[in-house]
C-alpha cells in the first residue's frame, strides 16, 4: 500500500518533465522564425524587412550595401525595396526567454556573447564620439575583421580608421595604407592614398606603413620608380617591425619570404627560411580566426619548410617583378 503515493509521485513528476520538455520545444521552434537568415543567430537588432522576414538590422544593411541591383530577397529572392521596421516586440521576447533560461544551451550561450559584444561595441562608439584614437582604431578593426557581432565592412572600417588617423594614431595610418594599397571584394585598391597613408605611417616606424611602402616601390605603385632594393629593404623593416607588434598576417611574411626565395639575385635561402618560419608561427597562434587566405598561405609556408624548394609564385597570385 505505501508503495502507491510513490508510484504516482513519480508518475506526475514524468508527466511534469514531459510537458516541460514539450514547452522548450515549442519555444525553440518559435524562436527559429526569428533566427536572422544571414547571420544565422537570434538578432540583437531585430528589423521586419519588405520580404515579411526578421533580419539583424547590421546584417541586411551591409546586404544592401553591396547586393547587386534590382535588389532581391535573400531568402525568397523576390524583388525588395530597402525599408526596414524595427521588431521590439521580437527582441523583448529574446530577451524574456533568455533571462527566464528557457532558450536552449546553444541560444543561450551565443545570445550571452552577443549582449557582451554588443556592450562593447556601444562602449567604443561612445568613445570614438568623444574623439579618442584608441577607441576608433579598435572599433575599425572591428568592422575590417567583423569583430564584436558586426558584419565586415570595409567602408565603416576606412571611416574609423581615417578618425584615428586625423587623431594621431600611426597604427590608423598603416591599417588605411594597407587597406587601400589590397582593396577588398567590394572596394577597388588606390594606390595614391595608399601611397599616402604609408609614408605617413612609414616615417614614424608602423610596420605596416612600412611593408605598404615597400610594396609601392617595388611594383612601381601610384607612379613611383620601380626600386626593388629600396622596396625590399622596407618590406624587410615592417616585417621586423611587426615582430613586436603582431601588426601583419602569415600572408605577408610568406610574400617576403618568396621575395627572397625567388625574385631577387642573389637567392637569399636564409632569409627566405627565417620569414617562412615567422609565417608559420603567426599563422598558427592565429589559426582558430584564420580566413581561408590566409590558410592557404600558411599551408604554403610550411609546404616550403618541409621541402626547402621553390614554389609556384603565380599559383596564389603574388605579381612578378619585371
Amino acid at each position: 500500500m505505501s508503495t502507491l503515493p510513490a508510484l504516482k509521485r513519480a508518475r506526475i513528476a514524468c508527466e511534469q518533465y514531459t510537458s516541460c520538455k514539450r514547452i522548450k520545444s515549442a519555444i525553440d521552434k518559435s524562436l527559429e522564425e526569428f533566427v536572422c537568415p544571414i547571420t544565422r543567430d537570434l538578432p540583437f537588432h531585430p528589423v521586419l524587412a519588405e520580404d515579411a522576414k526578421v533580419y539583424e538590422r547590421s546584417a541586411i544593411e551591409t546586404w544592401f550595401k553591396f547586393a547587386p541591383t534590382p535588389l532581391r530577397s535573400p531568402v525568397t529572392k523576390e524583388p525588395m525595396g530597402t525599408k526596414l521596421v524595427p521588431a521590439c516586440h521580437i527582441k523583448n521576447f529574446i530577451e524574456r526567454m533568455a533571462e527566464s533560461g528557457a532558450l536552449a544551451k546553444e541560444k543561450a550561450a551565443a545570445w550571452s556573447k552577443r549582449t557582451k559584444d554588443q556592450a562593447k561595441v556601444e562602449e567604443l562608439r561612445g568613445k570614438m564620439r568623444k574623439g579618442e584614437a584608441s577607441a576608433a582604431l579598435s572599433l575599425g578593426i572591428a568592422y575590417y575583421f567583423g569583430k564584436y557581432g558586426l558584419m565586415s565592412d570595409v567602408y565603416e572600417a576606412i571611416r574609423c580608421y581615417e578618425q584615428a588617423a586625423k587623431s594621431g594614431s600611426v597604427e590608423a595610418m598603416g591599417r588605411l595604407a594597407s587597406t587601400f594599397f589590397h582593396g577588398s571584394e567590394s572596394m577597388s585598391k588606390c594606390e595614391a592614398r595608399a601611397l599616402r597613408w604609408s609614408s605617413a605611417a612609414a616615417v614614424q616606424g608602423d610596420a605596416l606603413g612600412l611593408y605598404t611602402l615597400g610594396n609601392c616601390y617595388m611594383y612601381g605603385a601610384a607612379g613611383l620608380p620601380v626600386d626593388v632594393k629600396e622596396g625590399l629593404k622596407l618590406m624587410t623593416d615592417g616585417a621586423e617591425a611587426s615582430l613586436k607588434t603582431c601588426a601583419m598576417n602569415c600572408s605577408a611574411y610568406v610574400t617576403l619570404a618568396l621575395l627572397y626565395a625567388n625574385q631577387i639575385t642573389p637567392v637569399d635561402t636564409k632569409t627566405a627560411s627565417k620569414w617562412m618560419r615567422v609565417a608559420v608561427r603567426q599563422g598558427e597562434s592565429a589559426c582558430e580566426n584564420t580566413m581561408h587566405a590566409q590558410q592557404t598561405y600558411l599551408e604554403l609556408a610550411r609546404d616550403w619548410l618541409s621541402k626547402h624548394g621553390q614554389q609556384a609564385v603565380a599559383a596564389i597570385g603574388i605579381p612578378q617583378l619585371s
